[in-house]
């Protein structure tokens, strides 16, 4: 069905292109997913998908290490799409990839970034900050760190990271 629906430029195909790019995605079909979610992209670059199409992106790339890949997808979202729904999971993403790629001064920054999000899903704030905390941590400011460690902690008492926060 999405197939059919996706072989045109409006707005269905659109829409329709993201969908079967999720479909594919959720049943771990990651290349054909890319190749969907490119297009998405492709046929309406600021489209109201695109931006949800970028981070999926990111993750799978993120997911097979293709750290590079992943910056860029949640790169562009952060540039291009300011008002989007996943711009605090983008900028949250793109401080995931720089931890994982041991640039910590970027993903600090990143994580700040995902923090002052107005719009963000208040989960993907309180893990930017718990990641924040871990990137000071990380660069050796074990003091800064720690006030930020215990700030998730008093704040998130019943999130899974709250006992780590504790520890830290």
């Amino acid at each position: 069905l999405f197939g059919e629906l996706s072989a045109g430029n409006d707005d269905i195909a659109h829409k329709s292109t993201f969908r079967k790019g999720r479909a594919l995605q959720l049943s771990v079909k990651t290349d054909s997913a890319l190749t969907a979610y490119h297009h998405v992209v492709t046929i309406r670059p600021n489209g109201d998908f695109s931006d949800n199409a970028l981070y999926e992106s990111g993750t799978i790339y993120f997911e097979k290490k293709e750290y590079d890949k992943a910056l860029a997808s949640f790169q562009q979202i952060a540039s291009k799409f300011q008002q989007s729904d996943v711009i605090a999971d983008a900028h949250r993403m793109i401080g995931e990839t720089f931890l994982a790629q041991k640039k910590f001064d970027s993903a600090l920054s990143a994580f700040r970034a995902a923090g002052k999000v107005e719009t963000g899903n208040p989960e993907v704030k309180n893990d930017a900050q718990f990641q924040e905390a871990w990137a000071l941590y990380k660069m050796k400011k074990f003091s800064d760190a720690a006030k930020l460690f215990e700030s998730y902690a008093r704040r998130n008492t019943k999130q899974p990271q709250n006992a780590e926060a504790n520890f830290w």
